[in-house]
């Protein structure tokens, strides 16, 4: 974690002292295609759920898309949302979040209960541009905040799983070291209401074994992340890229469950995707 500020503090200098201050209020204009198509493939590694013991890893192919539409936007740093208010300094739009499913086979604290299907979030995000970046200094500090509503799901079935509150703070660099590339950090926290916390920590008598006493979730307070992104463009329009997530649950709400073994998780995604069609229409982006 410390050195992830180091690293976002050495940004914010290099940009006080690298910038000549006349040029310093110039935006940033970018003339890109509509939408870019192509297909990539990811690695991942990442916990069965939030504090879980044991960690899942997945290789996945992927189609890969970029729209860059007034309302609907899929970007490499955005994901996919819809932007219904856009100032100055503030947006409004719908975001998503989600985890993968998870078998009781593959943890230990699970063994004997129901499989974790795969959780899906969205719901509304509002966004205050902090710092925008400018044309001598593509540095920016944005900071959102998000609530989604979430249902998890194995295709044939859907069940709700309450709300969830998320602020977090991010920063990012465009063409530190290279045109088009992109670093990102960001500082989150997540609160949920009892449905999340329970799906994931709770216990109920009929799951009850010597070593897993029955619990019964609480809601509030579930972990805190930093995460660490970069994108990389090489030749013929192939990008590479990775992250890593650090999340931390020491004051979690419902720490003291059985299924809450790890204060802390790591998540590691390493990819490359090829956009190989693009728009022949260009938008201001």
């Amino acid at each position: 974690m410390k050195f992830l500020f180091l690293l976002s503090l050495a940004f914010t200098c290099l940009n006080a002292f690298a910038v000549r201050p006349e040029k310093f209020y110039n935006p940033i204009i970018k003339i890109c295609p509509l939408y870019e198509l192509g297909i990539g493939v990811f690695h991942t590694t990442f916990p069965h759920y939030p504090g879980a013991e044991s960690n899942r890893k997945l290789t996945i192919p992927f189609p890969s898309a970029i729209y860059r539409g007034d309302i609907l936007r899929a970007k490499k740093d955005e994901g996919i949302r819809g932007r219904f208010l856009k100032s100055e300094h503030f947006e409004l739009d719908v975001s998503f979040d989600g985890t993968f499913q998870s078998s009781e086979k593959h943890n230990e604290a699970r063994k004997g209960m129901p499989d974790l299907d795969t959780v899906i979030e969205f719901g509304p995000k509002l966004t205050w541009h902090v710092l925008k970046p400018k044309k001598f200094s593509p540095f920016s500090i944005d900071m959102n905040f998000a609530i989604r509503y979430i249902f998890s799901s194995d295709i044939q079935n859907w069940n709700d799983r309450g709300l969830a509150f998320n602020p977090f703070l991010s920063f990012k660099y465009e063409d530190l070291f290279k045109d088009e590339s992109l670093l990102m950090f960001s500082i989150n926290a997540k609160f949920a209401t009892q449905k999340l916390h329970h799906y994931y920590y709770g216990v109920d008598k009929i799951h009850e074994t010597n070593t897993r006493p029955v619990w019964h979730a609480k809601s509030g307070y579930m972990e805190t992340s930093t995460s660490f992104a970069t994108f990389w463009p090489i030749k013929w329009d192939i990008w590479i890229f990775g992250g890593i997530i650090q999340a931390f649950y020491n004051n979690a709400k419902n720490k003291n469950s059985p299924l809450h073994a790890r204060d802390e998780t790591t998540s590691i995604i390493v990819g490359f995707y090829w956009n190989f069609l693009k728009s022949k229409i260009l938008v201001i982006d």
